[in-house]
């Protein structure tokens, strides 16, 4: 390991230049990529399955006249917010997958379903 000129980890060096910061943090995503984002896509699939069934509960509790408990109210608002993200990000997806080769509203779909980590894939400039 490399000590800098104050006996520090090159990490800690202020001395280090921001190139080589930026090409550490790349190398490290590049490592941890294979594995983080296939977790995170099916966490976001469970997420986004889970939150358009509560948003389901709701609406056929309210068409029934019964109240769901108070204790699902912030579920529901975080589930109201993830349905209204994921659906921007597949609207943006949308718009961009013909200038990137693929079909637009299957790209959509994905990417709703796997969240920022389909735009990231969408835009990833590395694979061209």
């Amino acid at each position: 390991m490399s000590m800098g000129a104050s006996g520090l980890d090159h990490r800690l060096d202020p001395a280090t230049n921001d190139t080589d910061r930026s090409t550490i943090q790349i190398m490290t995503l590049q490592k941890i990529r294979p594995i983080l984002f296939p977790l995170i896509k099916v966490i976001s699939i469970g997420a986004i399955s889970g939150a358009i069934g509560l948003e389901i509960w709701h609406l056929y509790a309210s068409s029934i006249q019964t109240e769901i408990p108070g204790s699902i109210w912030p579920f529901l608002w975080f589930a109201h917010f993830a349905i209204v993200a994921h659906a921007l990000e597949g609207a943006i997806a949308i718009r961009y997958a013909g200038s990137r080769n693929e079909s637009p509203l299957q790209y959509g779909a994905y990417t709703f379903w796997v969240g920022t980590i389909g735009l990231i894939e969408l835009f990833d400039h590395s694979h061209d």
